[in-house]
């Protein structure tokens, strides 16, 4: 079997995992829905109140983005701590399956679910609340990308704390990506915040290419400058983790994978 070929079944092992099973298929449409409900009534409610209409657009969008930025992190963080638990580690990689192709899966699969999550939110939104999504047109996918690759890079760091502490840090890995989110501007402009956590964002991928957004639905134009700066970031910090965990994994390997299967 050619390496394309077990990326190709792993990512279609991950899929399975994900919407074949009740629970984890009820958590992909149930958080969505309720983000959407919750922040088209704010942005109707701005609206109401003399804002522009592109502020309920905006305040639905960004939520939607959100959530690419979060499944693209829990699609491979998570992926990882459920080989951990079901102490499924020895056996995957006692194959010539090797650890970049899992990674590739995952990351793979979290494309995929990512591309569903937007086509079920422009339904939901265009539904329930007449709010075309896509009206800002295929221009929008220059702020997936950097939001897919944040993800995976921050999915990264979670894996090395998963592999360093073991089990016993599985809540971390539904905490990690949720610190970076109130430094990302998702849900309001980061200049009205504290001096301290501006200063934070100033390093964090996501908070340029959310501001990036908010100045493209309001005023029409993409802010290449803050752009540059979300793909930069972002790709600094997916190759640093990348290598990171890697290299925690090859240390890992040669002390015994057993360690990473222990509760």
């Amino acid at each position: 079997m050619t390496s394309c070929a077990r990326i190709f079944f792993l990512a279609h092992r991950f899929l399975i995992a994900r919407f074949f099973k009740v629970e984890d298929f009820v958590d992909f449409i149930f958080w969505p829905l309720l983000d959407i409900i919750i922040w088209a009534g704010v942005g109707l409610s701005l609206a109401k109140k003399g804002a522009s209409s592109d502020q309920v657009t905006l305040s639905v969008l960004s939520v939607v983005m959100m959530r690419v930025f979060l499944y693209s992190y829990f699609n491979t963080a998570t992926n990882f701590l459920y080989e951990m638990m079901a102490r499924n580690i020895i056996n995957l990689f006692s194959t010539p399956i090797t650890f970049t192709q899992w990674l590739c899966g995952a990351m793979i699969s979290g494309c995929i679910s990512t591309i569903l999550l937007v086509l079920f939110a422009t339904a939901v939104a265009r539904i329930l609340f007449g709010i075309a999504l896509m009206s800002a047109g295929p221009g929008l996918i220059i702020f997936v990308i950097p939001l897919l690759i944040s993800g995976w890079a921050i999915a990264h760091i979670t894996i090395v704390v998963l592999m360093i502490f073991g089990v016993h840090a599985q809540r971390l890995a539904w905490v990690i990506g949720w610190l970076f989110v109130p430094f990302s501007g998702v849900y309001y402009s980061l200049d009205i915040m504290p001096v301290w956590m501006q200063n934070i964002s100033t390093v964090v991928p996501m908070s340029y290419i959310f501001n990036a957004l908010r100045i493209f639905i309001i005023e029409g134009h993409y802010e290449w400058a803050l752009l540059s700066y979300g793909y930069g970031f972002a790709s600094i910090y997916f190759i640093g983790t990348f290598v990171a965990v890697h290299s925690t994994f090859a240390r890992c390997r040669r002390s015994g994978l057993a360690s990473l299967e222990r509760s």
